[in-house]
C-alpha cells in the first residue's frame, strides 16, 4: 500500500470509481496507474498524470489543473490527489 495517505481507487468499488473508469476508458491502459484530482469547483474528477511507480511511490509535489468542464484552475496538494488503477477489460 502506498505510504501517501491518498485514496486508492480500484475502478469498480463505488459510484465515484465507476464514473472515473468511464471517463478514462478512452485514454487509460489496462493495469496502468494514474493520478486523479477532483475539481474544487464543479466536482468532476480528471486524470492528471500517469503514475509510473505502479501506485507505490509517495506523491511529492502539488499539481496545477484546469477543469475542462467549468474552466476553474487550481493547485491540488498531495492530500487532494488520488491514485487510480485502470483495470483490464
Amino acid at each position: 500500500m502506498p505510504s501517501n495517505p491518498t485514496r486508492v481507487l480500484c475502478g469498480e468499488d463505488d459510484e465515484d470509481s465507476r464514473e472515473l473508469l468511464t471517463a478514462i476508458l478512452k485514454q487509460g491502459k489496462p493495469n496502468a496507474w494514474y493520478l486523479v484530482v477532483q475539481c474544487k469547483s464543479c466536482g468532476v474528477r480528471r486524470l492528471i498524470s500517469r503514475a509510473p511507480s505502479q501506485g507505490k511511490a509517495e506523491i511529492l509535489r502539488d499539481y496545477k489543473h484546469s477543469s475542462v468542464e467549468c474552466g476553474h484552475a487550481d493547485v491540488y496538494s498531495v492530500e487532494d490527489i488520488e491514485r487510480y488503477r485502470h483495470k483490464a477489460a
